[in-house]
């Protein structure tokens, strides 16, 4: 793996991507494509989860979790997205379904499992985004055991 200078990684579900610092390119070596300085800043997605187990829960009781989604770039670039749940248990009870989420913020999303049957449930939150570069949808995988 190559680093750009002037840049910092992130960890996003096994997958590094760069937030560079606006004033900055990244730096070339000879296995890299020459980057001119009307390239866009890059942005970024970070979520907080790469999976949530609710654990057990009561039939017919809420249980909920936060999830955070933040775009750590330093330039004006937005992170524009979805996220759904899906998942017969599975809902989404706080944030947006749709947001954008400016640069060097984030944005807190309510997850909440609600069993009306006896059981291990599975289910996702799908995070879409207009991330270059880093693939969408994210899939966070969730769990609950209904009790």
């Amino acid at each position: 793996m190559i680093k750009p200078k002037g840049c910092i990684p992130g960890l996003l579900l096994a997958i590094i991507v760069w937030g560079c610092e606006k004033d900055k390119q990244p730096s070339i070596t000879d296995n890299e494509e020459p980057i001119d300085g009307n390239d866009p800043v890059v942005i970024g997605i970070v979520v907080s989860r790469s999976s949530y187990d609710f654990g057990n829960a009561s039939i017919n009781a809420q249980h909920t979790a936060n999830l955070r989604i933040t775009n750590p770039s330093t330039s004006n670039a937005d992170l524009v997205g979805t996220a759904t749940a899906v998942g017969t248990y599975f809902y989404i009870v706080g944030g947006n379904l749709n947001f954008r989420v400016p640069a060097g913020s984030g944005l807190d999303v309510t997850m909440a499992y609600r069993p009306t049957v006896r059981g291990v449930h599975t289910g996702t939150i799908t995070i879409t985004h207009n991330v270059p570069g880093v693939v969408s949808p994210i899939i966070v995988p969730l769990r609950g055991t209904g009790l």
